[in-house]
């Protein structure tokens, strides 16, 4: 092991073996067992299928592979969305970046023009975006684009070096090679020999280009994108933003420098006299929780969707992001996961193609797409065994379903019977089942663009929630009976009638399709008449009125005339005659609006109701809905140090081989009695196991020697049950007698290999912070504390 990171225990150790045994230790396919010699040849496969089966091995390969190829497909679709999402969530942005880069230099510039990209402080998606920036960059045909970040650039002449040559490269020809090639080495030009950072080669190469091209300063330029400009060490970038002026008449440049922070911060950061060399305009943006609040529109509420994120998991993973990553990446990584999850362990997932779960094909973004879930649909039936019917009848959401059933004044005992006793009855309610989620899914999508309208048509912001977490409070059944809708409904009775009628246009859009929207285009109309009958008596208050706010107000509710005003008495009498007063005062089109602001009121509650209910009364919803979290808090939420022990310890729970497994039908004190039984399974286990086993048996300072010596006769002991076995199967033979002649040789062979089987597995000891080096004495190591819990 190499010694430039840390004092190493070990040496470079290197172990050739003699042809024909090129592998020490290979599994062998039928003993289950590690065995010495060649491994065997591997098979082409065009497929590979590793999803196992479920149903206590029950399930045929048929549904296997369905369910696989179901995973690959939904994510599939799910991940071209996202992927093009992602592509054009800035396209105004890179479209204004695209004209500020085509036209900042002029033939005389006053300074060096800069983009202020503000990227957020979201890091790990400032590549993606710059990568982006540099693509649409190059497709303006306007010089070279460079890409510069803080591992390019680690002082300011490997920077200017990286100018240079990303320059000179992304355009260079051929036949441009033998007459510039002086000046990319560093050659000599008049006696004077010029560095390979010096910038004067790239102005050589600058004034070469632009007389051959005939083209002018302004159409080619060099385009300079810093992707994390506040991580360049020092004051790089004040002196590469000098030099970079101090040869605008020779190197027409464009530099774009990636902001994390604000541009209040960045300003501070550069010298006074950097900035008045600088022409800079700033570009936005999007911000990560709208690009998010797309992804959750676009992909998770999407008719066209499978499979679902059930309220815990859905919480859990906008915590995090919202808490934590603030990273895209990873919230697409958490719904991935939750795919993989769902399809790898869940043999019911084959009901995800149930031909009613899309009825409405206009959702599909192509015909292909369409005809590739058509063909899943004419196979899911199929697939599906008496096992799977089962399960069906164990699901919480079923048998309560049949308990609704059963509760029914017109029941019929044999059709709940058969539901029980039947596969084929119950097969033929599974599409049922399936298009009842799908249209609980559709219903809550227009029901949350109900909300949204109904939230920018109100003055006030207290109550005002983002989409994000209103979807998360829809999943939880929470909006309903809590006091956020109530507020809500209250300040929609005090909207005069410009915001009802902006309100009710909304919902007609996002009500488009349903049963709702023919009567929310009815108050529409009716408000709309309302309006022209009153058009000219509000015209004529508006001008007779001298009340501040008077004007602009149109027709009021009697809620809000009836709404008491600061210093306004309280009690009970006086409410009764503010109301009286309110009502007489009110003109002929106050009364009609307030009886349509009444009906839409009423309109809203009782559609909320009805639309707002949990997902988790669906029959079925198992399936289509992933709302388990422990899988998700071990993967994203890491434990290192328990992995690895349980990796040393117990290593058949991640090789998934017999050979190293406890017998069937033990308690987890036999597994450990079995893993520290140098009889048991100690002797098939990986080298670093062996190690880390007798590791767990010394003290402070761990003896080398004495520790190669326990490993090596745990070596030997496993070389003589593979002997025992291969003399089993070759019994006496001329073969077996002439190995016996080689005996020795073979032996002192083995004691090679297996002392560099143990200085690799300590090196690997010591790389996981097990061990360390220890100058008390010299054949010793030292445990550190780390392993010993």
């Amino acid at each position: 092991m190499a010694q430039d990171e840390f004092d190493s225990i070990t040496q470079s150790c290197f172990l050739i073996m003699p042809p024909g045994r090129e592998s020490i230790w290979h599994r062998d396919e039928n003993s289950e067992t590690y065995r010495e010699g060649r491994p065997p040849k591997r098979r082409r496969l065009g497929h590979a299928y590793t999803f196992k089966p479920l149903l206590n091995g029950k399930e045929n390969k048929e549904a296997v592979r369905f369910r696989q190829t179901l995973y690959e497909w939904t994510w599939g679709e799910q991940k071209r969305k996202i992927e093009h999402i992602l592509s054009s969530v800035n396209e105004r942005m890179l479209v204004e970046l695209g004209d500020f880069v085509r036209h900042a230099y002029t033939e005389e510039p006053a300074g060096v023009p800069v983009g202020l990209v503000l990227a957020g402080p979201n890091i790990s998606s400032h590549s993606r975006l710059f990568n982006q920036i540099t693509s649409a960059t190059r497709a303006l045909n306007c010089g070279p684009v460079i890409l510069l970040t803080s591992r390019d650039a680690p002082n300011l002449r490997a920077c200017l070096k990286k100018i240079i040559e990303g320059a000179m490269d992304a355009v260079m020809g051929e036949t441009e090679e033998d007459e510039l090639a002086p000046l990319r080495s560093g050659g000599e030009k008049k006696g004077i020999k010029l560095a390979n950072y010096d910038l004067k080669i790239l102005a050589a190469w600058m004034k070469h280009k632009l007389g051959a091209m005939s083209a002018s300063a302004a159409s080619f330029k060099i385009t300079i994108a810093v992707q994390d400009t506040e991580t360049l060490p020092g004051n790089l970038l004040p002196q590469l933003l000098n030099l970079l002026h101090n040869y605008l008449p020779q190197i027409p440049v464009v530099v774009l420098l990636g902001i994390a922070t604000s541009l209040q911060h960045f300003q501070e950061t550069l010298p006074s006299a950097t900035t008045r060399l600088l022409l800079a305009q700033k570009f936005d943006v999007r911000r990560g929780e709208d690009c998010l609040e797309v992804i959750v529109r676009e992909v998770l509420l999407a008719p066209s969707n499978k499979v679902r994120l059930g309220a815990r998991l859905y919480e859990f993973l906008w915590d995090k992001w919202r808490m934590h990553t603030q990273s895209i990446e990873s919230f697409v990584d958490g719904l991935q996961f939750a795919y993989m999850c769902h399809f790898y362990a869940n043999p019911l997932s084959v009901l995800v193609a149930a031909p009613d779960t899309m009825r409405d094909r206009q959702t599909w973004d192509t015909e292909e797409n369409q005809e590739g879930w058509g063909a899943l649909e004419s196979c899911w039936e199929a697939v599906l065994q008496k096992e799977h019917f089962q399960a069906i009848r164990t699901l919480p959401s079923f048998r309560h379903f049949v308990s609704k059933q059963l509760e029914m004044p017109d029941c019929r005992a044999g059709r709940v019977r058969a539901l029980l006793e039947n596969d084929l009855t119950l097969s033929s309610l599974i599409s049922e089942f399936a298009a009842e989620n799908v249209k609980h899914a559709a219903q809550l999508e227009m029901t949350l663009n109900v909300l949204d309208a109904l939230q920018s048509s109100l003055v006030s912001t207290a109550v005002k929630k983002g989409r994000l977490e209103v979807y998360l409070m829809a999943l939880q059944g929470d909006i309903v009976d809590g006091r956020w809708l109530k507020e809500m409904l209250m300040l929609m009775k005090k909207m005069n009638s410009g915001s009802l009628k902006q309100f009710l246009a909304k919902c007609v859009e996002g009500t488009t399709g349903s049963d709702v929207n023919a009567t929310f285009v009815g108050l529409l109309d009716e408000l709309v008449q309302i309006l022209e009958a009153e058009a000219v008596k509000i015209a004529v208050a508006e001008e007779s009125s001298d009340e501040e706010g008077e004007k602009d107000r149109g027709l009021v509710s009697e809620y809000t005339l009836q709404e008491a005003k600061e210093g306004d008495r309280a009690t009970h009498v006086s409410k009764k005659i503010r109301i009286a007063s309110s009502k007489a005062s009110m003109r002929n089109g106050e009364v009609a609006y307030t009886k349509v602001v009444e009906k839409v009121h009423a309109l809203l509650k009782e559609y909320l109701e009805a639309s707002l209910k949990s997902y988790t009364e669906l029959t079925l919803h198992e399936v289509f809905y992933y709302n388990v979290t422990k899988p998700h808090q071990d993967a994203f939420s890491a434990q290192h140090r328990a992995a690895i022990q349980t990796a040393l310890t117990q290593p058949h729970h991640y090789l998934a081989c017999s050979c190293c497994a406890p017998p069937q039908n033990t308690t987890r004190r036999d597994e450990e009695i079995f893993d520290d039984d140098a009889d048991g399974g100690l002797t098939t286990q990986p080298d670093t196991a062996i190690l880390h086993q007798l590791y767990m048996e010394c003290g402070s300072l761990i003896n080398v020697y004495d520790w190669f010596t326990a490993f090596g006769s745990i070596a030997e002991r496993r070389h003589k049950e593979d002997e025992d076995d291969g003399d089993e199967g070759r019994g006496v033979s001329e073969d077996g007698q002439a190995r016996s002649r080689h005996k020795e040789d073979e032996e002192e062979e083995r004691k090679q290999g297996d002392q560099a089987r143990f200085l690799r597995g300590m090196a690997e000891m010591q790389f996981m912070g097990f061990i360390k080096p220890t100058k008390r004495k010299t054949d010793h190591v030292s445990r550190l504390v780390w392993g010993s819990g």
